[in-house]
């Protein structure tokens, strides 16, 4: 019974692991897509590829996208979703990317105070885990 256990777990994670690579395929082909303008088919790939995946590097390319082409509602959204994937409160480079990006998005809607309070949170986690996200403390000055 355990063995019987075991292998399906690693059926299970490699499935999961190979579900990952297809929406990171996904995901970068979207962005090659956007590249050269063909942003409908850029934007289902994405979709294709955020959907249901809590693969972090997946999702911030989608967030990418997504800021990118101006579609502010998605990019919170995804921005949200790692949070609730990675912890609000986790010490983790994701979680303070996830804020960084919430600030980004208050910053372009003019909603500064609260995008300075979104930088601060990205800016007191990188620090607790001794990395900074790049130009983060600039955005706080």
């Amino acid at each position: 019974e355990r063995i019987r256990a075991n292998r399906e777990s690693r059926r299970a994670d490699a499935s999961r692991a190979r579900a990952d690579e297809i929406a990171l395929v996904l995901a970068r082909r979207a962005a090659r897509a956007a590249a050269e303008g063909m942003l409908e088919e850029a934007s289902q790939d994405v979709a294709k590829a955020a959907s249901g995946t809590s693969n972090d590097e997946i999702l911030q390319l989608a967030f990418e996208f997504y800021f990118g082409v101006g579609n502010l509602k998605e990019a919170e959204a995804i921005a949200r979703a790692r949070l609730a994937i990675h912890g609000a409160n986790a010490k983790s480079t994701s979680t303070a990317s996830a804020y960084n990006n919430l600030g980004s998005l208050l910053f372009v809607q003019s909603k500064l105070k609260r995008a300075i309070q979104m930088y601060r949170k990205s800016l007191r986690i990188s620090k607790s885990i001794g990395g900074l996200l790049p130009g983060i403390e600039d955005r706080v000055r």
